[in-house]
Order: structure tokens, then sequence, then C-alpha cells
């Protein structure tokens, strides 16, 4: 019975990560790492934290290079393209570890400073014990990183977090909101 459980499981991994990976390529970081712009919702929210986007040219951090026509990390996995796209100056990217693994980053595209260690908190690895599904939110002119944590694999249940990038540290803003899908 317990097998049965597992591949049941395992099929609803497939369904919902490998295979759209497999068909959208690295296009399902935006589904998973969320710029908002499409999440109307929350638009109050980050423009109560709204900051100018620098017009500095970008540092690339180490760590990323443009192969062919995309963009690949350290483990040479493609990754959204290396621009601003949070608080102004940053480049908040998504990475994979493996399977059910995920990492996020934080690259200051000014000084090049790497502050993903803000970010550990969010990582996802089922060979730690870490199971929990943590999808972002932000935008490029807002300090506000809302992070949304996934009670288990249907989606449905989930609770939202606050989060403001201040002084270069990630504070909470406000109590964990327990939402329904």
């Amino acid at each position: 019975m317990n097998l049965l459980l597992y591949f049941e499981n395992l099929m609803k991994f497939y369904k919902l990560f490998l295979f759209p990976i497999l068909l959208f390529g690295s296009s399902i970081n935006n589904a998973l790492a969320t710029d908002v712009n499409s999440f109307n919702k929350n638009q109050v929210l980050f423009d109560q934290y709204r900051i100018d986007v620098s017009k500095e040219p970008i540092q690339i951090p180490s760590g990323y290079t443009y192969k062919g026509d995309m963009w690949v990390d350290e483990l040479g996995k493609r990754v959204d393209p290396v621009k601003i796209n949070f608080a102004g100056q940053y480049y908040l990217g998504l990475h994979s570890c493996g399977a059910g693994c995920r990492y996020y980053t934080l690259n200051n595209l000014e000084n090049k400073r790497d502050l993903s260690a803000l970010l550990d908190q969010f990582t996802s690895n089922p060979d730690e014990g870490k199971n929990t599904f943590i999808q972002l939110f932000y935008q490029k002119n807002s300090r506000l990183l809302i992070a949304r944590y996934f009670k288990n694999d249907t989606f449905k249940e989930y609770h939202d977090c606050q989060f403001l990038l201040k002084n270069n540290k990630l504070e909470s803003i406000e109590k964990c909101s327990r939402t329904s899908k």
C-alpha cells in the first residue's frame, strides 16, 4: 500500500513540476518566482513600498553566464535573464538543485553584492525535510516581497507572509495570513 501511495505522489510531482518544466523550459520560473505585474490584488501593497528603479548599468554577478540564447547559473541550469526585477536594483533568481529542490538568490546589480543568505528561509529541499513549496511575488519597483507557503501538493491551502527589504535585511512586516483557494 505504501508503494502505491509513493507512486501516486510521484505522478503528482511529475504533473505539477516536471512536465511543465519540460514543456515550457525556464518560463516556468515566471510561474514559480513571480514578478507580480499580473498579480493585481496585491498591487496596492506593492505600491506602498514603491522605489525608483536604478538607471545605472547593471553588473552581472559571478556565477551567471549568457550562453547562446539563454542565461545559466553556476550549475549550468537555465535561469531567467539577469536584470533588475526586485527593489530597484536587485536580481532575485530562482534555481533548481534537483528533484523538488529549489533555492533563491538575491544580488545587487549595482555593486555585485550577494545577499542570497536573506532568502535561505525560502529554500525547498525534500532531502533535508523542507517539503513546503514556496512561491515568491515581487516587483522591480517595490521593496515588498510576498512569500506564499503552500501546505500540500494540491495548492488549495496556503498562507502569505510579507517581507520588506530594508538596509540589506529582509524584515517581516505583518503576521502571515491564512488563505484557501
